[in-house]
């Protein structure tokens, strides 16, 4: 019995998760939005759609407005629309990441969001889409560009040990009178007090090649490795 009902409890939680698909396939198709209305509408019981706050739809059209002069910040925006009424709950200004998320939002376009596709809805819009690519391009501007961290050739830094005290090793340019840059190797001195001087990467590399013609392999592996080659 136990396994009959849970059985059926997973037949109707299937069902309904299904028919709650369909009914969000349908309100798609017909252009209607989905949840909770965004800032700026609000929702219609009647025609189970979205439509313009009267109010709160022309706070939304001032803050476009306004960010498009390009003479905002998205902070002193945030505090312009505090005036306006356009808080958090708490009545603090919106942070960055809400007021990013109003001014790229294309709900107030007439569109509907789900599931990373927008949709075209069947509400009035908000804003005309000359003003909403003119906040787009300002929002464009104003990002920061990211600078890649630049790496240096420091080939030993990723191996070699501090003769001394065992310590790791790195690596710095250092430029003469004449403007020409050489790397200098030294000892992170991670272990405490350590005399080694800085080295000149010319002269490490002169050691280690001195040091890689004194390795050499047994004759067993040589001929294990030449017949690995042949075949």
């Amino acid at each position: 019995m136990l396994q009959v009902a849970f059985g059926q409890s997973k037949y109707f939680s299937d069902n309904l998760v299904e028919n709650v698909k369909r009914g969000f396939r349908q309100k798609l198709r017909r252009g209607e939005w989905l949840t909770k209305a965004p800032y700026g509408y609000v929702n219609n019981l009647k025609t189970r759609n979205i439509e313009p706050h009267p109010v709160y739809s022309k706070i939304i059209v001032r803050a476009f407005e306004e960010y498009a002069t390009a003479t905002y910040t998205i902070q002193s925006l945030a505090k312009f629309l505090a005036e306006l009424g356009l808080t958090t709950h708490t009545g603090t200004p919106l942070g960055k990441a809400s007021i990013v998320r109003m001014l790229t939002n294309r709900a107030y376009l007439g569109f509907i969001k789900h599931h990373d596709e927008w949709h075209e809805g069947s509400f009035a819009p908000i804003l005309s889409p000359t003003l909403f690519e003119a906040v787009q391009k300002v929002l464009q501007t104003k990002r920061r560009p990211r600078h890649s961290k630049v790496r240096y050739n420091f080939p030993f830094v990723q191996f070699a040990r501090c003769g001394e005290c065992g310590g790791m090793i790195t690596a710095q340019y250092t430029t003469n009178r004449f403007g020409t840059k050489y790397i200098y190797y030294h000892c992170t001195k991670k272990h405490g007090v350590c005399r080694q001087p800085y080295v000149a990467a010319d002269s490490i590399a002169s050691q280690m090649k001195a040091a890689l013609q004194t390795v050499s392999l047994p004759l067993e592996e040589i001929e294990k490795i030449e017949k690995v080659i042949r075949y």
